[in-house]
């Protein structure tokens, strides 16, 4: 008799237990994927927190501090270099004619002033490179941000920073960055070849 009985509530709690995990389910498909955003006429955003705490954000300030450091190094062995010829130069200097090292002097400072122009040029296009990749952060963004702007019934998002006085409540930037990580992920998929 008790061996039924136990049967019988072991079926009933297995029966009670699908019945809660249907329902839980039920309520869980019925979440929206996302938060939902804000809704109201104007919406704020952080800009600069969007593009650093996002994953293309991380990416590119990962692949930036690869770069710069690539670009420091190159520039200490450069300097080491320089510094060596230099010593040897003027250590040749008592050991030759005054129009011998004139030459070779001229052809140092030469080739110092064009090393110091492809530094420059480097350190330009590094810059360029990183502005080029938040402008294509923010262009590949726009169309999340505008699915944001429809479905919260806003008409404007607006730099949270130029903003005076704005409830809390109306700032998209996390559940921005959420929905452009879903969308764009690290963005390393659409970089295109230098």
């Amino acid at each position: 008799m008790q061996h039924v009985f136990a049967a019988r509530f072991l079926l009933a709690f297995i029966a009670l237990w699908g019945c809660v995990v249907a329902a839980f389910a039920q309520t869980q498909s019925e979440q929206p994927i996302f938060p939902l955003a804000p809704t109201g006429p104007i919406l704020t955003v952080e800009p600069d927190r969007l593009f650093t705490s996002s994953l293309f954000g991380i990416r590119v300030a990962q692949e930036q501090d690869l770069e710069r450091d690539a670009l420091l190094n190159d520039k200490s062995v450069i300097e080491a270099q320089l510094e060596e010829e230099e010593e040897q130069l003027t250590e040749q200097r008592d050991t030759m004619p005054a129009q011998e090292f004139a030459v070779l002097a001229d052809a140092f400072d030469e080739k110092v002033q064009q090393l110091r122009r492809d530094q420059l040029q480097r350190s330009r296009a590094f810059t360029a490179k990183f502005d080029r990749a938040r402008q294509d952060f923010f262009r590949f963004s726009l169309p999340v941000l505008a699915e944001i702007v429809r479905t919260s019934g806003a008409v404007a998002i607006l730099e949270r920073r130029t903003v005076f006085l704005a409830a809390d409540s109306i700032d998209i930037t996390d559940l921005a960055i959420e929905r452009i990580n879903q969308e764009l992920g690290d963005g390393a998929d659409r970089v295109e070849p230098q």
